[in-house]
């Protein structure tokens, strides 16, 4: 009985670990983004033109070549393509003569969506989902509590996962990126923290990182920290910063 009693022992706890194990393994149950778009405007540093008009100027512009039958009811026509020709731009018109289809759909509430959002965006009171800035190249700005993220549970223990999901790209205008790297955050519940966090991008290989481990309800500023190079071309670029709930 002697040996038996300490094999007993030994098979009790490698029963107790991998149940112990098991509770302590989270799974997502919340994901949202906010997009963030960056406005650049010309670098402050720039030399102005010189006076008299003399500087170059330089423009280029889309030309929109079509014809109709004068007979026919104009709302009949729709652009449905672009063909690109020496430089020209002619948008081909076609007749819409599809009829209406019927569709049928049973929507039902999803149970985790008030579980995070986005709140407050630019101190706009209310559930949002984007932000807009307008900022000059060659310059840093930090913006305070620019937008919140909320986690309203009631479970005693979660996790907050965040990062970009791209680096900031061109969105119609600009070119080349803004580096996710080049943004950073700073969350907290009352007091900001001495120093913001450089996002990572998740496009580019790299794991979501932890945003926050708290517990029941709570709602996070987030300040962001944008630097933009002297060299970034002026435009409107664009990311997600994605926010994802375990518990």
């Amino acid at each position: 009985m002697k040996n038996i009693r300490p094999f007993l022992i030994v098979l009790g706890l490698l029963i107790v670990i991998p149940i112990a194990v098991e509770a302590t393994i989270q799974q997502q149950r919340a994901q949202i983004g906010i997009s963030l778009t960056i406005n650049v405007t010309p670098y402050v540093g720039f030399n102005p033109p010189p006076p008299g008009g003399q500087a170059a100027v330089s423009a280029s512009g889309i030309l929109a070549s079509t014809t109709l039958n004068e007979r026919e009811r104009p709302n009949r026509y729709t652009a449905e393509s672009l063909v690109f020709d020496d430089n020209k731009t002619y948008a081909k018109v076609v007749a819409a003569n599809q009829k209406p289809v019927q569709v049928q759909a049973e929507v039902s509430p999803n149970p985790n969506g008030t579980l995070l959002y986005g709140n407050n965006c630019q101190g706009n009171p209310g559930i949002c989902s984007s932000a807009t800035v307008t900022q000059a190249a060659g310059t840093k700005v930090v913006y305070p509590c620019i937008y919140q993220v909320v986690v309203d549970s009631t479970q005693p223990s979660w996790t907050l996962d965040s990062g970009l999901y791209t680096d900031f790209e061109p969105q119609g205008s600009g070119s080349g990126i803004i580096p996710g790297g080049d943004v950073g955050y700073n969350g907290y519940l009352s007091t900001p923290k001495p120093t913001a966090t450089p996002f990572i991008v998740y496009s580019d290989g790299v794991n979501w990182t932890t945003f926050a481990a708290n517990a029941l309800m709570k709602t996070y500023c987030v300040d962001l920290t944008i630097t933009i190079p002297q060299t970034t071309v002026v435009g409107t670029y664009g990311s997600q910063a994605v926010y994802t709930l375990y518990f």
